[in-house]
């Protein structure tokens, strides 16, 4: 899905059976996952290894994508072309050229059909048929017809559409509650989402009025509170009145949570509180 600013990609893990594994590549190309120590966990021999959901993930071997736990044990056989992460009991997978939903027994619960699909959120998840999106239940039905050019998932009970080359958000009846009138537009986090107009980047509420006014080059969610912004090619955080709280200088940013967040300043990777100052 179209994201509306880079998420920065710094830690990336899995909380599973009260451990933290990561993947990673050894010197043959191949993937594995080790523990928070550095011990290694799942011994290297994937070509793709993905984030474990719901207590499986979602790896690639002879070409084909099957489901591991995180013991290393193959829970679901490997046989698809391609496969999402578990979400809400479900995965999206690939086979014979068309997606369908699998449990977590590997049974097909939505038969392969679409030319696209994504993970269920909020109950609902993206399709797609004869090159336009929608949104099905978790049963198959269609809840949203296929009509539009790009749909995401459902946040906060808004998904975001386009239509004509112009973004906009629908309810979960199919409604246009805010009209496609903006350049780009990203998820409601905490009731605001950001948007593009006039090639500049600010936020709007749930009735589709600006409430923080376009100045930034991008425009990341809400959460703990604070937005990671882009001007001149530096980020740094707003409030949700639009207030800079902390300066606009990192390289990179990530998301607060927990009252932190991972930033880049100066070319190294520091942690900082929601004032700005140094986590050690």
């Amino acid at each position: 899905m179209k994201p509306l600013i880079l998420c920065l990609l710094l830690i990336a893990g899995f909380t599973a059976q009260a451990q933290q594994l990561e993947s990673f590549m050894d010197p043959n190309g191949k993937f594995g996952y080790k523990d928070e120590a550095g011990k290694v966990v799942i011994a290297p021999k994937y070509e793709i290894a993905n984030s474990f959901k719901e207590g499986l993930a979602a790896v690639r071997l002879n070409y084909k994508f099957g489901f591991i736990d995180p013991t290393g044990k193959t829970v679901i056989d490997f046989k698809y072309d391609e496969a999402y992460y578990f979400s809400e009991g479900l995965a999206a997978v690939m086979l014979n050229d068309k997606f369908g939903f699998i449990d977590k027994k590997g049974n097909f619960v939505i038969e392969p059909k679409y030319e696209a699909a994504y993970p269920f959120r909020e109950d609902a998840a993206v399709i797609m048929l004869n090159r336009k999106f929608g949104h099905i239940d978790k049963t198959g039905n269609i809840i949203i017809a296929p009509e539009f050019d790009y749909a995401a998932n459902f946040s906060e009970g808004l998904a975001v559409v386009r239509k004509n080359e112009k973004y906009g958000f629908i309810d979960k009846t199919g409604k246009m509650v805010i009209e496609t009138r903006f350049e780009d537009a990203g998820d409601f986090s905490e009731g605001l989402a950001g948007v593009k107009q006039n090639r500049k980047y600010g936020y709007i509420d749930k009735t589709g009025e600006i409430v923080i006014e376009p100045e930034y080059s991008s425009a990341g969610k809400f959460s703990d509170g604070l937005a990671s912004v882009e001007l001149n090619g530096k980020y740094g955080f707003i409030d949700k009145t639009g207030k800079v709280v902390i300066p606009i200088q990192y390289e990179l940013t990530g998301d607060f949570k927990n009252g932190r967040a991972t930033v880049i300043l100066n070319d190294q990777e520091i942690n900082i509180d929601k004032t700005g100052k140094e986590i050690k």
